[in-house]
């Protein structure tokens, strides 16, 4: 499952690597790319793309709502047993795929880590970067009661109730999305397995700092509230979204 915005100039080889990784797999396969109300041409580019590749699935949300909003929709409609998503860039290879998968015949959740020793960060992102990362871990580790290395590392694994479950109740649309996902984990009992992953950063980041690690730490506080409160008790309404034939 690949959340999407804007991808219209890099999508094309992603979906080109993923189709060539599960042809080889012995066991039925779909895509599903969920185009969070893009503004170039990321529809056209991946309608394009499933001519040759029927087994892809195109929904698309009326506007942009967020990373979050995307996930929450692509991980609630797909049907597989086994569900992925990746960033569309695939800074971490999609031929990581079956070895994550391979956890999940013990571990309901299985994430990509970029921190755990035997990752390899082949590509680092800039400084400023990269240390606010790993502030923003500390500060979401702390508020929310977790021991997480890596929240944000798009690469990550789910059985179907696993990811039904969680994402029925996410709340968050933006970058603290993931780390709800963690939080709901602990609560709903999903033991999470962290596997260390290969990983380079793309400089076309859609993420802005100056914008987001502020609404961020307040969005940490809200997911610890929602949890002391039980406010995650209760699934939460799916955007609304339209499979684009």
């Amino acid at each position: 499952m690949i959340p999407a915005f804007n991808e219209a100039g890099r999508i094309l080889p992603s979906l080109q690597a993923i189709q060539d990784c599960c042809s080889t797999m012995n066991s039925s396969w779909e895509i599903l790319v969920v185009d969070d109300g893009s503004t170039d041409a990321t529809q056209q580019v991946v309608l394009e793309f499933r001519q040759g590749c029927p087994e892809l699935i195109l929904l698309a949300l009326e506007r942009n709502h967020g990373k979050g909003a995307a996930l929450q929709v692509g991980m609630t409609q797909a049907r597989g047993n086994y569900i992925l998503f990746t960033d569309s860039d695939l800074s971490t290879p999609i031929s990581e795929m079956p070895r994550l998968l391979q956890h999940l015949q013990r571990y309901p959740i299985v994430v990509g880590d970029r921190r755990l020793q035997d990752s390899d960060i082949q590509t680092h992102q800039p400084y400023l970067r990269e240390f606010l990362g790993h502030k923003y871990t500390w500060i979401a580790n702390r508020i929310l009661g977790l021991s997480t290395t890596d929240f944000t590392c798009g690469f990550k694994c789910f059985t179907r109730e696993a990811a039904h479950h969680l994402y029925q109740r996410t709340r968050q649309i933006g970058w603290s999305c993931d780390a709800e996902i963690f939080y709901l984990a602990r609560l709903g009992g999903f033991e999470i397995k962290p596997v260390p992953v290969p990983w380079k950063n793309h400089p076309d980041s859609r993420v802005q700092l100056s914008s987001t690690l502020f609404r961020s730490l307040l969005d940490l506080l809200l997911i610890r509230f929602r949890g002391l409160t039980r406010g995650y008790q209760s699934t939460s309404p799916i955007p609304q979204f339209v499979v684009i034939e």
